[in-house]
Formats: C-alpha cells, sequence, structure tokens
C-alpha cells in the first residue's frame, strides 16, 4: 500500500545527502543517540520541497505535532560517519506519514529505517483533525 501510494505522488520524497552526524551527536565520542533529530533534519528538507514548512503551517492556521516515531536500528553510525537520509511521504489522507532510510554516504549499506507519523491540531479550536486539511492536499498536489 505504502509502495503504491508513492507511486502516486510521482515518488514524493527528499534525500538530504551527506549529513554529518557530528553536529547532532550526543557526548559519546562514537555512537549516535539523536536519531530524533536526525530524522527532523530531513522532515524539515521534505516539506520544505512542498512549500509547507512549518512556518507555512503555523500560517496555514495548522499545528502538525509528531504523534508517533518508530526506529529500526541495523547498525550503528559513528561520530564522523557521513549518511544520507531519504525521506518519503507514504500517507496524507488521515494523518502524514513520513518514512525513512538512513545510509551510509559511501557504502550505501542501511543504518536505521524510520517513520514518523504527525496529525494536524486546528489551531484556532485546539482540536485535532480526523482528515487532514485541504491545505495539505493542495501543497503535495494531490487530490482528495
Amino acid at each position: 500500500l505504502h509502495d503504491e501510494r508513492a507511486r502516486l505522488l510521482g515518488g514524493m520524497g527528499h534525500s538530504v545527502s551527506d549529513a554529518s552526524i557530528r553536529s547532532i551527536c550526543t557526548g559519546l565520542p562514537r555512537v549516535l543517540a539523536r536519531w530524533d533529530e536526525v530524522l527532523e533534519l530531513a522532515r524539515s528538507a521534505l516539506l520544505a520541497k512542498f512549500d509547507y514548512d512549518y512556518p507555512r503551517m503555523r500560517d496555514s492556521g495548522f499545528g502538525w505535532p509528531v504523534v508517533d516515531m518508530r526506529l529500526k536500528y541495523v547498525r550503528p553510525a559513528t561520530f564522523g560517519q557521513n549518511l544520507k537520509i531519504r525521506a518519503m511521504i507514504t500517507e496524507w489522507e488521515n494523518r502524514l506519514r513520513i518514512d525513512y532510510l538512513i545510509s551510509d554516504a559511501l557504502t550505501g549499506k542501511k543504518v536505521n529505517t524510520a517513520y514518523t507519523i504527525q496529525v494536524a491540531v486546528n489551531m484556532a479550536t485546539r482540536e485535532m483533525c480526523f482528515v487532514c486539511p485541504p491545505v495539505l492536499w493542495e501543497r503535495l498536489g494531490v487530490a482528495p
């Protein structure tokens, strides 16, 4: 189902290439522990591609909190390792799901897979929307 949705969107994805983990690692000298920040970088770049980054979301009257985040660790990433981060929108009808593939930029070996789920919240009423607002569909260039 996710592959079919991605096909309909024409591969609605974005790569953040060669993101060094130096700027987002903890004080541990050898192992990355802050994957949430890695995903945030990729998610922000992807949403900006559709001119619907966080300031645009706010201006449209909707907040989009992350309500679920899952990570699958395949192998460790080390300090100074360059990573390629691929983010792709796979759901947009009732929630915004973004799937991630993090790989070593040099070898192409998979390091991690993940997904995040965001829901729309009407900022005026503070109520969660059970269907994504039309502005998301417009920005993504898809029809309801």
